[in-house]
Order: C-alpha cells, then sequence, then structure tokens
C-alpha cells in the first residue's frame, strides 16, 4: 500500500469491481491509526490481507442487503494466511473466506473472516446478504 499525497489515505491498487482494468482502493489512514491504539487486533493485523483480497478475490458481490450500502462491494478472497501480530501468521483453516467491504466510491470500510457455505467457494449465506454476485473465479 502507498499514501496519498495528503497522507489522509492508504491506497492499494486492485481488480476493479465491474471491469478487467485495475482501479485503486483507499483505506482511512485515522481508521488504519484507530485500530492500531483500540483493536480489534486481529482486524488490525489482518490489513495485510487486504492487498491479496482486492488483486485475487474468488468472487465479488455488489449491493450489501444493509441500507445505506445498496451500491456498495464485497470482495471474498481465501488468503493463505491470517496475521495475529506483527511477527506471527498462521494457514487460513479450511472452510474460512476474507472479505472486504468496499463502498461505490472504492473505499474499504470493513474486512474480516467468515466462513464458506456448503458448496466450499462462496461466503456462508450469501445469498441473504449480497444482492448480485457480478464477478466468480474461473478455477
Amino acid at each position: 500500500m502507498k499514501l496519498s499525497k495528503s497522507k489522509a489515505f492508504a491506497i492499494q491498487d486492485g481488480k476493479c469491481p465491474e471491469s478487467d482494468q485495475t482501479c485503486d482502493f483507499k483505506i482511512s489512514t485515522e481508521k488504519i491509526n484507530w485500530l492500531h491504539k483500540h483493536g480489534p487486533d486481529d482486524k488490525f493485523y489482518n490489513i495485510q490481507n487486504l492487498p491479496f483480497a482486492v488483486n485475487h478475490p474468488i468472487a465479488i458481490f455488489k449491493g450489501l442487503k444493509r441500507e445505506g450500502h445498496e451500491n456498495s462491494y464485497c470482495y471474498a478472497a481465501i488468503p493463505a494466511r491470517r496475521f495475529i501480530n506483527d511477527t506471527e501468521s498462521l494457514p487460513v483453516d479450511a472452510g474460512w473466506v476474507f472479505l472486504v467491504f468496499v463502498s461505490h466510491n472504492l473505499q474499504i470500510f470493513d474486512w474480516r473472516f467468515e466462513r464458506l457455505g456448503a458448496g466450499r467457494t462462496l461466503p456462508e449465506n450469501h445469498e441473504d446478504r449480497f444482492t448480485n454476485l457480478i464477478w466468480e473465479s474461473r478455477h
């Protein structure tokens, strides 16, 4: 990740949600600093998985079924590691997926690990949580 000129945002390039182009995703440096100070620790340390998730998703959804996020996106990815502190990481357990929630203007606002659904390719209960699956990995 790189910093914006104003240093207000960390910027990471990744797969555009609705094209084959590359886009810049932003996360507030204020949010990063707040998480560093207040936690939760797993959320802070797993910021390290954001670049992988926006570059190597297994699926992208558009439309979170919650007010104010009808045009937001969710990137689902399966990174190799989950980070537990500055120097340690563990393999991601089978059956888990890393979700990154992105606003319509490509600002990352949340991320977390969740269970995969029964088919083991998409997040659990995805049909109840997201409006449209707009992209899915072919492998």
